[in-house]
């Protein structure tokens, strides 16, 4: 009853109810990304269970320190180019996302999208371009700084590279933004199924015949390669949208058109960094500073933890470009509504993920991983809090970003990120991983804190 309150009577709904206010667009968009990354929730708790089984915790442990590595050095050289394509598709003018299927002639589609539109798009691409040639520099550096402390022998440390160079090389970002700013978040389901798909068919291929670090590595490096293509068929088929890097207009020019545009892509790059310092730099601590043993126990709830987390990940993708097309076409008040009503039912949320953690965590590490992982269930829980605390604050960064305050949003990261750092250093010298665990706490509630204050700001001016 609450929840269908929630979808109805918000701004831009008519009075006859035939189009969808935008509540109900996010509510549309997020069942699109449910029924991608729903498959992928359960397929991932299989593999998930296959590799821990099969590589043990130390095993598991050094898998993980290389794909957390990878993960990180993906963050840091990311620009996270689909929220700029959503951002500024929109403010070119009007997206006709009624383009269902659009039928080729000469590698133009039949509603071809703007110049503006192809602009930005193909501007995006050539900055994932960029990123990418970026992170491989620095996944170079990262590898050989890193393996000695974290214990890796020669052939892991040639592993670890070749896995980053392909995770970075594997370029999707764009293609994401593009079909967000077409509505076409089916085709972005159907491309995420890909994902757990090779995942899970990789997993039992490894498990069967390369039971190792690098068999299961092999595997998720296939998966990062079959998503990427998939996600570029979609756009390729669907969207009017055309990626001609060598002959599309320069980023020169498209920086000149948009002034604002460059600033936005350094700070959502800066912003993408603390995230992914946020997310994996427990994790790389605890693999320098400990043992791999105890990084694969932190991995396990993490990604446990993680499984819930999506649902705040996909509420986030999918209010981000309502916010930013109700922002550009209905004004700021619209948008704070929104972002009221979605943060409501975010909390509702936030609550069943909290109960699911405390009286089903122990059962869910059990059946998964097996008792030698049992371990992890008290740091699951102070995961677990952490992601509910995430899932209340869920719509408050897009509503920053939408409103072109992405550099408050890198305050607050900054400010997160250096909370955790600082907790980290006192607490993992002394309560080891479980300080870890209260580490990413303090940093989830700091940053929950301040993404509340900034957006009531936002509302009194």
């Amino acid at each position: 009853m609450i929840i269908s309150r929630l979808f109805r009577g918000v701004p831009g709904q008519d009075k006859t109810g035939k189009t969808p206010g935008p509540l109900s667009k996010v509510g549309q968009n997020l069942a699109w990304l449910l029924a991608g990354k729903g498959l992928g929730a359960i397929l991932s708790i299989l593999y998930l269970g296959l590799a821990t089984r099969i590589l043990g915790p130390a095993g598991f442990g050094q898998f993980a320190l290389i794909f957390g590595l990878a993960q990180t050095i993906s963050g840091i050289a990311s620009f996270q180019s689909w929220r700029l394509i959503v951002l500024y598709g929109h403010d070119t003018g009007t997206i006709d996302t009624g383009l269902k299927e659009t039928a080729c002639k000469d590698g133009v589609g039949i509603g071809p999208a703007s110049h503006s539109i192809d602009a930005i798009a193909n501007f995006g691409f050539k900055l994932d371009l960029t990123a990418a040639t970026i992170g491989c520099v620095l996944a170079a550096i990262g590898v050989h700084f890193l393996a000695e402390p974290i214990g890796w022998d020669q052939q892991l440390t040639r592993t670890a590279m070749i896995f980053a160079v392909i995770t970075l090389l594997a370029i999707r970002s764009s293609a994401v933004g593009i079909l967000r700013l077409y509505d076409r978040f089916r085709d972005g389901a159907a491309a995420d199924a890909v994902m757990p798909l090779t995942r899970m068919v990789g997993a039992m291929i490894a498990a069967l015949f390369f039971p190792t670090v690098t068999g299961f590595l092999v595997a998720w490096a296939a998966s990062e390669v079959t998503t990427a293509i998939a996600y570029w068929w979609m756009v390729n088929r669907n969207t009017p949208v055309r990626i001609h890097p060598w002959s599309s207009p320069s980023m020169r020019s498209v920086i000149k058109q948009h002034p604002g545009i460059i600033h936005f892509a350094l700070v959502t790059n800066a912003g993408s960094t603390l995230t992914a310092l946020i997310q994996n730099l427990p994790l790389l601590a605890i693999g320098a500073f400990t043992t791999p043993m105890l990084a694969g126990l932190y991995r396990l709830a993490n990604q446990l933890a993680q499984a819930m987390m999506r649902i705040a990940d996909m509420l986030s993708r999918a209010v981000y470009p309502e916010l930013a097309k109700i922002r550009a076409h209905q004004g700021q008040d619209a948008a704070h509504d929104l972002t009221r009503r979605t943060t409501l039912l975010a909390l509702i949320g936030g609550i069943v993920v909290l109960l699911l953690t405390i009286f089903a965590g122990k059962l869910a590490i059990r059946i998964v991983a097996g008792p030698q992982f049992v371990a992890a269930y008290p740091i699951l829980i102070l995961l677990g809090v952490g992601v509910a605390i995430e899932l209340a604050g869920v719509a408050l960064e897009p509503m920053l970003t939408a409103s072109n305050r992405a550099g408050r949003v890198l305050a607050i990261r900054m400010i997160a990120t250096l909370a955790l750092a600082g907790a980290l250093a006192i607490l993992l010298p002394h309560y080891g991983v479980i300080g870890a665990g209260w580490a990413t706490l303090i940093a989830s509630a700091i940053s929950l804190a301040l993404f509340t204050i900034s957006v009531r700001r936002l509302r009194t001016r």
